[in-house]
């Protein structure tokens, strides 16, 4: 991939777009963004599904607990898209809900970002909660346990990538108002967190205003060059914060769409209808999932002693990111940032020659030398690697 070239959406702009907040149960729109990478947006839209009990199927919203939190209230909301189907992989949107504040609830079952970024399709949508692991519940205003709360969004993030066909490698940040400050101040808090998003879209606040002004600077900086969409309306007290965000950004010299609607309140229900913003951002995530800007791509192979490629090898890079090796044994593991990094492989009833090492990614994708494996009766084998 030529990062040489940066994405359209590299410039700063700041402009009021009128837009609507009127609900509506289905929406017509004609919008496809980017069918060169791979995403295409219905041309109906269904309503959001209401958060239901019972089993994730395609178009429904579903409760969810993880094990450690069976029987609490803990609990988070995942959406298989309409056309979700076993053995795919499908880009994620993790979204976090505002405070709850006047009509707001500050609950997982009243988010609504993320489903209609993606108009229910393509996308894997999951609404994860802020945590109280002392009282075992949801917290509906600020953090509770910012460590609890990480925590359970790398657990399950990876369960939902594993049990549903998340891609590790595409997974996007969304919220309004907390979820937006969440962008930086929970989703850049340390570097095992900040290495799993692809981009970041905070809607009316962020990280570096007057809630979280403290170590604002550093946080954003392990966005890494990757790129952030921002938004807030000019009667909402996000146009007073989120340009402050939007300016460390800049300086950093990161990419940053900055965007201020005209006449928008507090309120996350702008992208229900057809708009030019809904269909601006859009455009804006299918280029980020085409180009991947402030990333880069690991290309490598596994083989026998013989020469032949091992399908089906979870080769995984750094903490976070991994893939599956194809028919012939080769993998690639996309949206990689800067910086040194082990690499892992593992496959039950197999074993892999114990080169240790790291790889380095410096501002350029890398291709590895092939590593070996050989058949042994332990299962789940697994070895570092290095770049030969």
């Amino acid at each position: 991939m030529n990062k040489k070239h940066p994405s359209k959406y590299g410039a700063m702009f700041l402009i009021a777009t009128a837009i609507t907040t009127a609900t509506a149960p289905l929406i017509s729109m004609a919008q496809v963004a980017d069918p060169d990478g791979g995403v295409r947006f219905p041309g109906v839209e269904p309503a959001r599904p209401p958060l239901s009990e019972g089993e994730p199927s395609p178009g429904r919203f579903v409760r969810q607990q993880s094990p450690e939190f069976r029987g609490s209230g803990v609990h988070h909301g995942l959406y298989l898209p309409t056309n979700w189907q076993p053995g795919h992989r499908h880009p994620v949107i993790v979204e976090y809900a505002p405070n709850q504040w006047e009509k707001l609830t500050g609950k997982v079952e009243d988010c609504r970002l993320g489903f209609h970024l993606s108009g229910g399709r393509d996308f894997i949508w999951l609404v994860l909660p802020y945590v109280d692991p002392v009282k075992k519940e949801n917290v509906v205003r600020w953090w509770g346990s910012e460590d609890a709360t990480i925590e359970y969004c790398l657990t399950n993030l990876r369960r939902t990538c594993e049990q549903w066909g998340g891609d590790p490698n595409a997974v996007l940040f969304t919220g309004f108002s907390r979820g937006a400050i969440a962008a930086g101040y929970l989703a850049l808090r340390n570097e095992a967190i900040a290495d799993v998003w692809l981009g970041f879209l905070p809607h009316s606040h962020i990280d570096g205003g007057r809630f979280t002004p403290d170590g604002a600077g550093e946080r954003l900086s392990r966005t890494r060059g990757r790129p952030t969409f921002i938004t807030y309306g000019s009667e909402d007290d996000g146009r007073n914060e989120s340009p402050k965000g939007a300016r460390i950004l800049r300086e950093l010299g990161f990419p940053v769409v900055e965007r201020e609607l005209a006449g928008l309140k507090h309120t996350d229900r702008f992208l229900e209808t057809d708009s030019p913003i809904r269909r601006e951002m859009r455009e804006w995530i299918a280029d980020v999932l085409k180009r991947r800007p402030g990333t880069w791509t690991l290309r490598g192979r596994v083989v026998d002693r013989s020469g032949q490629g091992i399908p089906g090898v979870h080769v995984q890079c750094g903490t976070w990111h991994w893939s599956l090796t194809d028919s012939e044994g080769h993998y690639a593991i996309p949206s990689l940032v800067s910086g040194r990094r082990p690499l892992v492989a593992t496959k039950a009833g197999w074993k892999f020659a114990p080169f240790p090492g790291e790889v380095t990614i410096e501002g350029k994708d890398v291709a590895v030398e092939p590593m070996t494996g050989e058949p042994t009766s332990t299962s789940g084998a697994s070895s570092n690697v290095s770049p030969g």
